[in-house]
């Protein structure tokens, strides 16, 4: 767009770099104008309103409360989860999910307390359905030793710092009882107990877990398969006998959220911000398998350059590669196995080289259908690989170092760093 001007700033940055060089340091002054002159399509800084200026001196304040870290938390904020429900049914996947969905986007400590892995451990020896059946006094007592050592452990997890963490305590807990017990366990600490409970009568999706998900983890290596699935469905019936779901009124006093089919939704007695976020997430929540393709943005000028950050266009060889990932959506993306065309969606980040990168995508309306939804299995429009922006996406900021390459970073870092070489900013650089 303007390569004879840009040439020339990026010139006089060399120069200045080369002089600071031969005295030994670069000046703060000089630095601020070599990276303005240099950086000619900065990144705004998270948070940045459209009247902020580059560098986010006018942005937003980009961090919100509920990602601020521990010192917004209090006790209240800690949240005990317990998943209810029959082997098979996705108790581990959903605890799982959850623990990453709040560690990564609520920067919050989370641990997953499965009494199966306690349950490993103690009892090393084989264990058949028969070991799951409640008549079998000396098993119930080890699986109940189990759970107390995970209730214990997790006890302690919870009362050991004031930072708002989050447990997960994996287990059936499928009689009222065990729901009871759990629930005194944690009433003298200053914890919100909530229940999930996962209801699964898909026996189709539950066939698939068992295949998909048991019969490859400890109980059954190595074993033949036909065998561990007839032992596993004998081990559910065990639990199938003892088994008593949720119920509102002999449980109405308890905060617990039911999930049935990944469909219906029953929601008792729950509030608060963290608990909205989680019931929010488990309404998105599913446990059928997808497919994710993730590609990097065509190149950039400023990745020409060797420039870090910055909001810069694509370069001809970057405009190329976004043809060709267009073709491959076509051909690969938007195909099943069969080469039948399927649903997708496609995301980016807000940045012009990422946006760019998906410009020659096609976003034809289709008619599609699904089994089970809300429309009773009738065709609805679709709009194929619609785009979405998510800010979410976009690149850590570099903050004063946005714009800038390694060497000038190099250069820049003298007068605070006696280090010969700094292969990234230094942390008191940078900005949120």
């Amino acid at each position: 767009m303007h390569e004879g001007k840009d040439k020339k700033q990026l010139e006089e940055v060399y120069r200045l770099q080369a002089e600071a060089e031969q005295r030994g340091r670069l000046s703060a002054a000089e630095a601020e104008r070599a990276g303005e002159r240099s950086n000619p399509m900065p990144q705004k800084a998270p948070g940045a309103g459209r009247n902020a200026r580059p560098g986010g001196a006018e942005a937003d304040n980009p961090v919100l409360l509920d990602v601020a870290g521990d010192q917004f938390s209090t006790n209240a904020d800690k949240v005990a989860l317990i998943m209810v429900g029959l082997p098979a049914r996705g108790k581990t996947h959903v605890s799982r999910r959850l623990a990453r969905y709040l560690n990564f986007f609520h920067s919050i400590s989370v641990k997953v307390f499965n009494v199966g892995d306690y349950r490993r451990k103690l009892v090393k020896d084989e264990m058949p359905a028969s070991f799951f059946d409640h008549g079998n006094e000396d098993a119930v007592k080890l699986r109940k030793q189990c759970s107390e050592a995970a209730m214990e452990d997790m006890t302690a997890y919870l009362t050991a710092e004031n930072d708002g963490r989050v447990a997960v305590y994996d287990a059936t807990n499928t009689t009222m009882e065990r729901r009871r017990w759990v629930a005194e366990q944690l009433a003298g600490l200053a914890v919100k107990v909530i229940f999930i409970e996962v209801i699964c009568a898909d026996e189709k999706l539950i066939e698939e877990n068992i295949r998909a998900v048991k019969l490859n983890g400890p109980d059954y290596e190595g074993k033949d398969s036909d065998e561990c699935v007839r032992d596993f469905r004998q081990r559910i019936k065990e639990y199938e006998d003892v088994y008593e779901t949720i119920d509102c009124d002999s449980e109405g006093d308890l905060s617990w959220i039911k999930i049935q089919d990944c469909r219906r939704y029953t929601i008792n007695n729950v509030r608060g911000y963290l608990p909205g976020k989680i019931i929010q997430f488990l309404m998105c929540l599913h446990t059928t398998k997808k497919r994710f393709f993730i590609s990097r943005h065509g190149q950039s000028a400023y990745n020409a350059s060797g420039k870090i950050g910055g909001d810069s266009d694509l370069t001809p060889e970057g405009d190329a590669y976004a043809q060709r990932l267009a073709e491959f959506t076509e051909q690969v993306i938007t195909r099943n196995e069969t080469g039948e065309e399927i649903p997708a969606r496609l995301w980016t980040s807000t940045m012009k080289r990422t946006c760019q990168t998906a410009q020659y995508i096609d976003h034809p309306i289709r008619d599609f259908a699904w089994t089970n939804d809300d429309l009773g299995g009738r065709q609805q429009k679709w709009v194929q690989m619609r785009h979405k922006r998510w800010n979410n996406l976009d690149e850590i900021y570099a903050g004063v170092c946005d714009g800038m390459t390694y060497k000038e970073i190099e250069v820049r870092s003298k007068p605070w760093c006696s280090c010969t070489t700094v292969h990234s900013p230094p942390r008191h650089l940078s900005l949120p």
